[in-house]
């Protein structure tokens, strides 16, 4: 549990307490928790335990998943409170207007907060892995099941069913096939084209995400294509091969950048990011060529090269990595030799 070293924190920094609302992913990371309530506050004080309010009807829920006080809301939550502890992102105008907190000085941890979340403990590590393992059974089954497939949505609705099982999908599941892989966010419905077929698909498992994708080609491809598939490849190998605890982010894109050669132009964002409570986390340190800072042991972490020829198809091979002293641990293992559906 992360409250012990959010108090000291919230010591150093002369801060009284720290709220976190429903909506707030920290509610759910700090309480170890595997869903937001509706209505509720977590307050972390700095010099006494934490407390979760809750309304009655959800009380007796939330008591069986976590060891912290539950309680029902009450006059005097914050008594004794002069410095309050807020995530602005979450902290909305509604509730700055919340009756409880006026007249109490409010301070931004959002930076501490990240930094808190960065390094993964050993059981924050084993929930990762096992939603990347199921991930990786459901791409296997998937593939099984391909060309029964006639729509781009039928993949993806087969997909998202079977997430249903672990607690749903991390994020929407994308499946792009033919010109649609060479848009790395497509949403779309169209018939399953001929060619690369790009899926990038997470599940949302105990509080924790996983993020992979696979591309896959749908007829025979040509001598071309399977250059390129070899080649972001290689690529990802060449990022998860540079990742390790004290190295600088951005060194990790360039490394990469400078693999794909003149097909780097086609490589058209980040190399990957941090993964944990969110599936994108951390925005202080990401693997990108604008980042400023250094990966650090135990920091989950993408790597997912891609190249992108818009109007004719895409390609994108991402995993989730644990970076260690040395070689990273790849946590998805679903294959990554070039899966043919004729």
């Amino acid at each position: 549990m992360k409250i012990p070293e959010l108090q000291k924190r919230l010591r150093a920094e002369k801060i009284d307490a720290a709220v976190f609302m429903g909506n707030d992913p920290h509610f759910r990371y700090l309480a170890e928790v595997n869903e937001n309530p509706e209505y509720g506050w977590l307050i972390v004080h700095a010099r006494r335990g934490p407390v979760i309010y809750i309304p009655g009807f959800e009380a007796p829920r939330f008591r069986k998943m976590t060891s912290i006080a539950v309680k029902e809301p009450k006059e005097g939550m914050f008594r004794g409170v002069k410095t309050l502890g807020i995530v602005n992102e979450y902290f909305t105008i509604a509730n700055s207007k919340w009756k409880p907190v006026k007249g109490i000085k409010r301070k931004d941890i959002s930076k501490i907060m990240l930094e808190l979340r960065r390094v993964k403990t050993a059981k924050e590590l084993r929930i990762i892995q096992e939603a990347c393992k199921l991930t990786d059974e459901i791409f296997e089954k998937t593939f099984r099941r391909f060309k029964t497939f006639k729509r781009e949505q039928d993949a993806k609705i087969f997909m998202e069913n079977l997430a249903r099982e672990t607690g749903g999908t991390s994020f929407p599941t994308i499946v792009g096939s033919g010109k649609n892989g060479a848009l790395p966010h497509y949403q779309g419905n169209e018939k399953l084209r001929k060619g690369f077929c790009v899926i990038d698909y997470g599940v949302f498992y105990k509080g924790y995400c996983s993020d992979v994708t696979r591309t896959i080609y749908l007829g025979k491809p040509s001598k071309k294509e399977k250059e390129m598939y070899d080649a972001v490849r290689r690529a990802q190998q060449i990022g998860i091969d540079a990742v390790r605890a004290g190295v600088e982010a951005a060194s990790v894109d360039a490394a990469v950048r400078y693999d794909l050669g003149k097909l780097n132009k086609y490589f058209i964002h980040g190399l990957g990011h941090q993964v944990g409570v969110d599936v994108h986390e951390g925005s202080d340190i990401s693997l990108s060529r604008n980042s400023k800072g250094t990966l650090e042991k135990n920091m989950v972490v993408t790597v997912e090269p891609g190249l992108y020829f818009r109007g004719k198809y895409g390609i994108r091979i991402e995993d989730d990595v644990v970076v260690q002293d040395g070689p990273a641990k790849v946590l998805s293992k679903a294959t990554k030799n070039l899966v043919i559906v004729r």
